[in-house]
């Protein structure tokens, strides 16, 4: 004779885990958060300030910040004691090296600074007259107030010269905010051709993306396996590689026009030019970033129950009607996903505009790149890189709500 003994199991509802409770639940997220602060937040920012912030021109010629703070450029040229002061403390940069730090400042309003102030120094150091006569021999800017008035805003901390030249303008002789140059706004055509590229990108990805995320969710899992292995192995592989690989088609002598050519589509002197402009790096950008696309949406078509479609056709609908208004509503979150993804990480891209872009093609990024590597301006290139950070947010923003809306109107 057996007996068998039955504990009661409680309900699983009535389970509970032991929480860690909200001090716990800050501790385990702190090594993140640190990480986040010590190697995103805290050298961005660091970098970002060098777009307006710049302590060392003030610091290197304190006296004559001093003297130039109770100065108006109003009241013409400053005094002798201004023209003393700060010719003793130019030469002092001079020695110390220095010099370049304020003429970067300068430079911003006042094109040749650099040669200007060192120019000044060298003749200041070798003269035994008054400072002012000495400066006003070496360069007739000296007798300009406007000199000493960007004289003064260049020994500012904070200072605004950098996003004003990020958008092709800067301050006159006047005091007023005139474009540089012929007024061709480089810069400002360089950001719009960014963000319409990588919209035209993104729908391209979207009139791609959808029908192969669509394929993927119809077919066998064996066949959906291989076909996703596709779509991944050339996401897998290094954009450098796909980028020359590109190259190597779409050049004049490459092996796309070679075959226009060998069918008589095209004459061999009518060859297409597809690289090292717009049209190359669209075709290129949109084959690196299609497996983004397709990624999303299909997640989003796999939660979507085949059976409503089903239900609109039984009701009546035409096939295609039933896919348009039922169907692709409910796949909204994986559209969205898809073109955010797509367009942030076209507008920030480098690779390859730089390789295939040519003058026509290339991104902001580029800029950027070229002025942190060439130019060493990395207070022109933070402040552009200010603000395509503002501008991608405001566009995220405005397509969220966008977005949100038409999923109310549904």
């Amino acid at each position: 004779m057996s007996i068998s003994i039955q504990v009661a199991q409680p309900p699983l509802s009535k389970i509970s885990t032991p929480a860690f409770g909200r001090g716990g639940n800050l501790l385990l997220l702190a090594p993140f958060i640190m990480f986040l602060c010590l190697f995103f937040v805290w050298p961005i920012g660091l970098m970002l300030s060098r777009s307006f912030y710049d302590a060392a021109p003030g610091q290197i010629m304190a006296k004559t910040k001093s003297e130039l703070s109770i100065w108006s450029v109003t009241t013409g040229l400053p005094d002798d004691h201004v023209f003393e002061v700060f010719g003793h403390e130019l030469v002092d940069v001079l020695t110390s090296r220095d010099i370049n730090k304020v003429a970067s400042r300068m430079g911003d309003r006042i094109p040749g600074a650099a040669t200007l102030l060192n120019r000044s120094a060298v003749s200041l150091r070798a003269s035994q007259a008054p400072a002012k006569q000495t400066l006003l021999s070496t360069s007739a800017l000296w007798g300009d107030p406007f000199t000493w008035d960007t004289l003064k805003a260049s020994l500012r901390v904070l200072s605004e010269d950098k996003y004003l030249a990020a958008v092709d303008l800067a301050y006159a002789s006047d005091g007023t905010i005139k474009v540089l140059g012929d007024g061709s706004l480089v810069n400002v055509g360089i950001y719009w051709r960014t963000i319409w590229m990588s919209c035209a990108i993104c729908f391209v990805c979207l009139i791609l993306g959808y029908p192969a995320a669509y394929f993927l969710t119809r077919v066998k899992p064996v066949w959906a396996g291989i076909c996703m292995t596709l779509v991944l192995i050339p996401y897998w592989t290094s954009v450098l590689v796909r980028t020359t690989g590109w190259m190597a088609l779409l050049q004049r002598e490459g092996l796309l026009n070679n075959i226009l050519v060998s069918l008589g589509v095209i004459d061999d002197s009518a060859r297409f030019q597809l690289i090292f402009n717009a049209t190359g790096t669209m075709i290129v950008m949109v084959h690196v970033l299609l497996p983004v696309m397709i990624l999303p949406l299909y997640n989003s078509m796999l939660s979507v129950p085949t059976t409503q479609v089903k239900a609109a056709v039984s009701l009546g609908a035409h096939p295609f009607r039933a896919f348009i208004d039922v169907f692709v509503p409910l796949t909204r979150s994986g559209i969205a996903a898809g073109i955010t993804l797509v367009f942030m990480l076209s507008v920030g891209y480098y690779v390859t505009p730089a390789l295939v872009g040519g003058t026509s093609g290339t991104f902001i990024g580029n800029v950027i790149a070229f002025h942190m590597q060439q130019t060493l301006d990395w207070g022109l290139a933070a402040a552009m890189s200010a603000l395509l950070f503002a501008l991608v947010v405001s566009i995220y923003i405005f397509q969220s709500r966008a977005i949100n809306q038409t999923g109310k109107a549904l």
